[in-house]
């Protein structure tokens, strides 16, 4: 029997191919064409690389590529140039050894396949493509001999909520019609589209499918670098499959969300030295961040200090703090007064605004607001009444002293206004004071002509006993200002009053054109002076809650504080609401564009401004 030869070709990975030399055709073509007779898969590897003439002894190669390099043991081998090959030569190429066979008839390596394309590397038994939620670095290729793949581009970089394509050329190699599926390895299912998913070739057919990557605006698109394997496998055998690998870059991109403290508000004893709250940061971004923390008490009442953990010491005022993506911290902020008054009407409010930012960001600054009461040792009235007490007890003292003294030591004689005069020394009997009515009319500057919105909201504000600036802000929340603004369920005007509240509440201040800006503002003053009043008679005085119903409705807000309903329960869009405006009272500071639109003049009759004025004075 002949003898039979052979090419042993193994990979960079240890996996070995046999490759019969056959002897009716006398030659054998390598390269990474698929019309080649073995298929090197390797893009140092050029489509028609070399050739094999095997007809005669000694066997002769011939490299027909000039680029690269393949060796005969140690040595080159120029290219066009027939070179002899002998039994156990070694040739190397590209990452690929290929040895010189002969096997003598009835050996033990046994009749190697005769395909009729042969890939040069070949799976080894069991294997299987790498399927991994994550790949630390960029996983090997890995070909097959009758699944030719190749890639558009092996790296792409792309913003979040944006496209990056590739091409995919998949070419049936085998013998048989086959169906060949395409997934991607490494990344979130979420963020691939393959189109189409499944494709049916028939033999040395072609056919090209399109991955498009679109990572999504969350901390889970980790900005920087995200390996992948595309991987092609046959529907019908399962461990024939191509693997390439690629890389996506994602670009960073910085967002954050800061709560609500933790208690929003708080009261102090006169014992309690210092309130405490949690103010929860939240890293929305796809990249680690470093976060400022700054506080103020605008009156400059109250010191601020920030608890972050890692620190050993509390920060004054200030703190910075580091947060990776989708990372939450709770920072601890202790308020302290610096000053304590013993007695006093009523509570001391103190308002503390806490802005946070990134450092070396374009994010605008979030700031939150929260309030810390301290309640007095005693209250002005109690200390009154004391005072009241004390002086009836000494009267009835004295008066008991003289009732007992003999009649020599009489030195007192009595007046009809309730006033005893002894030995020079004057003693008042309270007795019970009146209090005028109110005038009829509040008495208005009898005017006619224009006026600017800040006169408006300053002389209606001043009427019913309201900021003039919360007026200002809610104007330009409610419609930026436009006294010809119709809102979507209807609503009328500069403060952007529902039909419904219109016609039940201007009536009660004289006015009838919802599109006059003194009439429209009148009419909002009164409906927020009801709500304030209602709400204060069931415990909730703070004016938070005045524009919380405003906004979100009474009947909302009653429902949700009869259900103890917390704060953030409230929806978040109308607690932005409230606090944009209040931000405004609390600092006593307007921004620049509504201080520029306020000075917009409009005109106002002498006769309107007296008649609804004098009306809204007049009580129910």
């Amino acid at each position: 029997m002949l003898k039979r030869a052979y090419l042993e070709i193994i990979d960079s990975n240890g996996e070995v191919m046999l490759h019969d030399l056959n002897s009716d055709s006398g030659i054998t073509t390598i390269g990474r064409h698929a019309n080649n007779d073995i298929v090197l898969a390797s893009p140092e590897v050029t489509p028609f690389h070399a050739l094999l003439d095997h007809r005669q002894k000694p066997y002769q190669l011939i490299i027909m590529a000039v680029e690269g390099e393949t060796k005969l043991g140690d040595q080159p081998i120029p290219a066009n140039t027939p070179t002899d090959l002998s039994t156990g030569d070694t040739l190397t190429l590209a990452g690929y050894t290929i040895i010189l066979g002969v096997d003598e008839p009835g050996s033990a390596k046994g009749s190697p396949p005769t395909p009729s394309v042969v890939q040069a590397v070949a799976v080894r038994p069991g294997a299987r493509p790498q399927d991994t939620s994550h790949f630390s670095e960029r996983p090997p290729d890995q070909p097959h001999g009758h699944i030719l793949t190749t890639l558009s581009a092996r790296e792409w970089t792309v913003e979040v909520e944006q496209d990056a394509t590739c091409q995919v050329t998949i070419t049936n190699a085998g013998g048989t019609a086959a169906e060949f599926a395409l997934k991607v390895a490494g990344l979130n299912p979420d963020w691939v589209t393959i189109t189409p998913p499944q494709v049916h070739l028939a033999p040395h057919a072609q056919a090209t499918v399109t991955i498009t990557f679109r990572p999504p605006r969350s901390p889970e698109s980790r900005a920087g670098v995200h390996h992948l394997a595309v991987i092609v496998t046959s529907a019908t055998d399962p461990n024939r499959f191509s693997q390439l690998g690629a890389t996506l870059v994602i670009r960073p991109y910085q967002d954050f969300r800061v709560g609500q403290p933790n208690p929003r508000q708080q009261t102090l004893s006169w014992f309690t030295q210092t309130g405490q709250m949690r103010l929860p940061i939240t890293n929305i971004g796809n990249t680690e961040a470093l976060f400022c923390l700054e506080g103020e008490e605008k009156k400059g009442l109250c010191s601020l200090e920030f608890e972050v953990s890692g620190e050993a010491v509390r920060l004054a005022k200030q703190a910075e703090l580091r947060l990776q993506p989708g990372e939450t911290k709770n920072v601890s902020v202790r308020v302290t007064p610096l000053s304590r008054r013993p007695v006093k009407l009523g509570k001391q409010a103190y308002s503390c605004i806490i802005t946070t930012t990134i450092i070396g960001s374009q994010q605008p600054a979030r700031s939150v607001l929260a309030k810390v009461q301290r309640v007095p040792l005693t209250s002005a009235g109690l200390m009154t009444l004391s005072i009241i007490c004390l002086v009836l007890l000494l009267g009835l003292v004295i008066q008991q002293i003289i009732k007992n003294a003999p009649p020599e030591f009489a030195l007192f004689r009595k007046y009809d206004q309730g006033e005893t005069e002894l030995t020079g020394l004057k003693i008042f009997v309270p007795i019970k004071a009146t209090v005028s009515p109110p005038a009829e009319d509040t008495i208005i500057e009898e005017n006619t002509g224009e006026m600017t919105y800040e006169e408006i909201f300053k002389e209606v504000a001043a009427a019913y006993d309201l900021d003039w600036r919360l007026l200002a802000a809610q104007a330009y929340e409610e419609s930026r200002l436009d006294p010809l603004a119709i809102g979507q369920a209807n609503e009328y005007g500069l403060m952007q009053l529902g039909p419904a509240t219109w016609e039940a509440w201007s009536p009660k201040v004289g006015v009838s054109d919802p599109f006059d800006p003194y009439s429209n503002v009148l009419v909002a003053a009164t409906y927020l002076v009801f709500l304030r009043d209602y709400f204060s008679a069931l415990g909730y005085r703070e004016d938070d809650w005045m524009l919380i119903a405003y906004n979100w409705g009474p009947s909302n807000l009653h429902q949700h504080l009869e259900m103890r309903g917390e704060w953030v329960d409230i929806p978040a869009i109308t607690r932005r609401y409230a606090a944009n405006i209040l931000q405004a009272t609390e600092t006593g500071i307007l921004s620049p564009i509504i201080l520029e639109r306020i000075q917009t003049s409009v005109f106002v009759t002498a006769e309107l401004r007296g008649r609804a004025i004098n009306q809204a004075a007049q009580p129910e």
